[in-house]
């Protein structure tokens, strides 16, 4: 083998080192030919990207705090709709059978008072099994409470009888149900009780 192709194996395998080192390390040729080296990398470059992962970690960490914090109002919110309610529904328990007015006013005894549905005060009341209604009689006017309607008459499941001027008159609903109830004296006066 001459000297010659000595010197052109050498610089084949010189050529095919540096292809090879280029292509491991991802750098490229210049126009120049020149290889850049991590030495001529702008270390601007490099700072920008530390401060764009550091940017990018205090997001993630700002919004799973924010994630964190969402849930954890979520959580209380929650318990104290919870703590609220059980309060509520303890309050009721040991609040036991209520009583519930129902006022007759001045001047039923006159009709008219059925077009405003004002003939008893309040005129529908929603209450609650074993809890009593009182009807209180603030008019002039004897008046009745009347289980019934005036199309339909009476029922027989509670009447009070002539409520005298300043009189009241109670009854206790043990069954749920829908009650009507006029006066018997005055048959546009009516009203309900709704027992759940």
């Amino acid at each position: 083998m001459t000297s010659m192709d000595k010197a052109a194996i050498a610089i084949s395998i010189a050529i095919t080192a540096i292809g090879v080192g280029i292509a491991f390390s991802g750098a490229t040729l210049s126009s120049t030919g020149t290889i850049p080296s991590a030495a001529q990398s702008d270390p601007s470059d490099i700072m920008m990207d530390d401060k764009m992962m550091k940017d990018d970690d205090k997001m993630m960490d700002d919004k799973m705090m924010d994630d964190k914090m969402m849930d954890d109002k979520m959580m209380k919110d929650d318990d104290k709709m919870m703590d609220d309610k059980m309060m509520k529904d303890d309050k009721m328990a040991d609040a036991g059978p209520q009583t519930h007015a129902v006022t007759i006013p001045v001047g039923s005894a006159v009709q008219g008072c059925e077009e405003t549905n004002e003939c008893y005060l309040p005129p529908n009341v929603v209450i609650t099994y074993g809890d009593t209604v009182e009807w209180d009689n603030v008019d002039t006017a004897a008046h009745t409470v009347t289980a019934g309607s005036l199309s339909n008459g009476p029922t027989g499941e509670f009447d009070s009888s002539l409520i005298l001027a300043g009189a009241t008159y109670s009854f206790t609903f043990e069954d749920s149900g829908e009650y009507d109830y006029f006066c018997i004296v005055h048959p546009w006066m009516a009203g309900s009780v709704t027992v759940n």
